[in-house]
C-alpha cells in the first residue's frame, strides 16, 4: 500500500489514495504501536514553490499520529520533523518550527525545538551521529542530484506530546528565510517519534520527496541547481579571484536540444577537451585565455570527466587591484570544431557562467 513505502514520490493523484488507506489503516494496525501517516487531502501546503531569493517561507506539514495506548505516560515521547533544504540556506541558523494539536487544542502553537547535535538517533547504528547524519546515510538528497549540498534540519516537540492522544492530526508550521541566490532543489520531509529513532519500521515514520522543484529567483548571478545533472560544474560555490577554483565537464551527462530529445554533448567521446575562458572584472575589464593549449586542457580524470584546476588571478593575469566579477567560459575539443555551451530556452547559445562571490 502506497501509504506505507518508504522513499515514495508524491503526486497529487498520489495525495488522497494516501491519506485515506490511512484512515483505514490506522486503527487495524496500530492498537499497540505509534503509527504516523500523512493527513487526508494536501498534507503539504505551499504559499508558493516560487520565491523571491532572500525572502521568507512558510510550509505547512500534516501528519497524522496513533499513539500507542500501552506502556504508561513515562516515555517521555517527542514528536521528530526533519526537512531536506540546501545547505547555504542555513536553516539551523534561522529556522523555527511549531505545531498545532488540531484535535486536542485547536488554536494553541507550541514550539518546536533544534535537536542538538550530541543527540543520536536512539538505535545502535546511528550513534555517535546528529539526526541529520543519520537521516543522510539513510535517505540521501532525496531527487535532488546525488552528492548535493544538501542538509537534513532536524526538530522536535516537547517531551511527553505523543502519549495518549489517539489518532492526533498536527498541523506543523515551518518558517525559514531562504538565501540570496538563485536556487531550484527538491525539497524532502520526514515524520517520525524519538522513541522510534529512525529504525527500518515503516510504520513508525514516512518520508516524502517532492516531485516538484522548489526555486528561489530574482538573485544576481546564476541559478544553483541541485534538481539536474549539467555537463559542467564548479567548485567551491562561492569564490574569489584569491581562491583555488575548479571547473569539470562530464560528457557521460545528457542534454535535451529544441526538439525536446535527450542526445550525448558534442564532446561526448572526445580524447582530449580544453577550457575556454574570460575573466571579467567589477571594473568592466575583459582577460581572455581560449586558445587550446598545454595550459588550457583538463585533466582526463576517466573516459567522460574532465577537470582542471587554477588560481585565477594567476591563470588570467589580473591585476591586484581588480576584482573579478565573473567567468565565462565553454569547452572545445583541439582543432575547435566541436564544442559545449549552454542551451538557451530560445534555442541560442552562450558561454557557461561562474560567478564570483565574496561572502
Amino acid at each position: 500500500m502506497k501509504s506505507r513505502m518508504k522513499h515514495i514520490k508524491i503526486t497529487p493523484r498520489m495525495r488522497k489514495l494516501a491519506g485515506m488507506a490511512a484512515l483505514v489503516i490506522i486503527f487495524f494496525t496500530c492498537t499497540f504501536d505509534q503509527c504516523v501517516f500523512w493527513q487526508d487531502g494536501e498534507y503539504l501546503v505551499f504559499d508558493s514553490m516560487t520565491v523571491a531569493a532572500g525572502d521568507d517561507v512558510a510550509i505547512t506539514v500534516k501528519p497524522l499520529f496513533k499513539v500507542a495506548t500501552s506502556g504508561g505516560d513515562d516515555t517521555g515521547d517527542r514528536m521528530v520533523i526533519s526537512i531536506l533544504v540546501p545547505r547555504l540556506w542555513n536553516l539551523r541558523g534561522n529556522a523555527t518550527m511549531s505545531y498545532e494539536n488540531t484535535a486536542v487544542e485547536p488554536g494553541v502553537i507550541r514550539p518546536m525545538f533544534l535537536i542538538s547535535d550530541e543527540i543520536s538517533p536512539k538505535q545502535d547504528q546511528w550513534q555517535g551521529m546528529t539526526w541529520g547524519q543519520a537521516l543522510m546515510k539513510k535517505f540521501g538528497v532525496g531527487l535532488n542530484v546525488p552528492g548535493s549540498d544538501m542538509e537534513w534540519v532536524t526538530f522536535w516537540s516537547d517531551p511527553y506530546d505523543m502519549h495518549n492522544l489517539d489518532a492526533r492530526p498536527v498541523n506543523v508550521f515551518i518558517k525559514f528565510k531562504t538565501s540570496v541566490d538563485n536556487v531550484k532543489c527538491k525539497l524532502g520531509f520526514f515524520v517520525n517519534n524519538s522513541n522510534d529513532g529512525i529504525s527500518d519500521n515503516t510504520w513508525y515514520s514516512q518520508i516524502t520527496f517532492m516531485d516538484e522543484p522548489f526555486e528561489t529567483v530574482g538573485a544576481p548571478g546564476g541559478v544553483i541547481d541541485f534538481c539536474e545533472e549539467h555537463p559542467n560544474s564548479e567548485s567551491p560555490m562561492f569564490v574569489t579571484k584569491d581562491d583555488i577554483v575548479t571547473i569539470k565537464y562530464s560528457s557521460a551527462v545528457k542534454t535535451v536540444n529544441l526538439q525536446g530529445d535527450t542526445v550525448n554533448t558534442a564532446l561526448y567521446g572526445a580524447a582530449n577537451v580544453y577550457l575556454c575562458a574570460s575573466a571579467y572584472t567589477a571594473s568592466g575589464g575583459k582577460y581572455d585565455v581560449i586558445e587550446p593549449s598545454e595550459k588550457t586542457q583538463m585533466i582526463k580524470e576517466s573516459d567522460t570527466n574532465f577537470s582542471l584546476t587554477f588560481w585565477p588571478a594567476d591563470y588570467f593575469g589580473i591585476p591586484d587591484e581588480e576584482e573579478i566579477s565573473r567567468v565565462e567560459y565553454y569547452f572545445v575539443n583541439a582543432e575547435q570544431s566541436l564544442y559545449v555551451k549552454n542551451l538557451n530556452d530560445d534555442g541560442s547559445e552562450s558561454p557557461f557562467v561562474y560567478f564570483f562571490d565574496c561572502r
